[in-house]
């Protein structure tokens, strides 16, 4: 989700943007909701085994060494809740989610918040709503009139992303298919 023309500093910079917007936006709701998938459909506990027979090309990362984690996975909606305490019915449509958090995971971290963690991001969507930091950050100031008719344009492609993400309707989030759009 980052832009190849977009130097380091200014992708910290949109970043430190997002988690302040964030950070605001959960004192103002409370530290016991979550901005984004604030609905929980399911915690499990399990194990994220990587297969010992994986082709050298996918042998990077945490899929390098065959092994054993333990794992903590979520299933969440992706839609914001009605008001404190009130979350939409699941019949409605909405975006699913899958937050898978890989434990014991030795290496460097992109975000220093946890140790030995990898977390993989997944919804029932083939793309992700914006095509770099900057889109992304840029989408929640969309109806504040901070952007620009012409800034406005550019991001109309992730609102229409949005609009087909929030149009589906999910009889059963377990048989549905989820994509990766993250890890970190």
């Amino acid at each position: 989700m980052t832009n190849p023309t977009s130097s380091t500093t200014e992708q910290e910079a949109i970043i430190d943007e997002i988690i302040a917007g964030s950070l605001q936006a959960q004192q103002k709701n409370g530290p016991d909701l979550r901005q984004i998938h604030s609905k929980s459909h399911g915690l499990l506990s399990g194990e994220f085994i990587i297969e010992p027979n994986l082709s050298e090309n996918l042998r990077v990362g945490l899929f390098k060494t065959p092994q054993t984690y333990p794992v903590w996975i979520r299933f969440s909606s992706g839609g914001s809740p009605e008001k404190r305490g009130k979350f939409h019915s699941d019949s409605q449509p909405d975006v699913r989610g899958i937050a898978i958090k890989v434990m014991n995971v030795d290496g460097q971290k992109v975000l220093d918040d946890e140790e030995k963690t990898q977390d993989f991001i997944l919804n029932n969507y083939p793309t992700f709503l914006a095509k770099d930091v900057r889109d992304y950050a840029d989408l929640s100031k969309a109806g504040s009139g901070q952007l620009t008719p012409e800034r406005l344009k550019e991001i109309g492609y992730a609102f229409a992303i949005l609009q087909k993400i929030g149009s589906q309707k999910v009889g059963n989030p377990l048989l549905i298919q989820y994509l990766e759009h993250g890890s970190f």
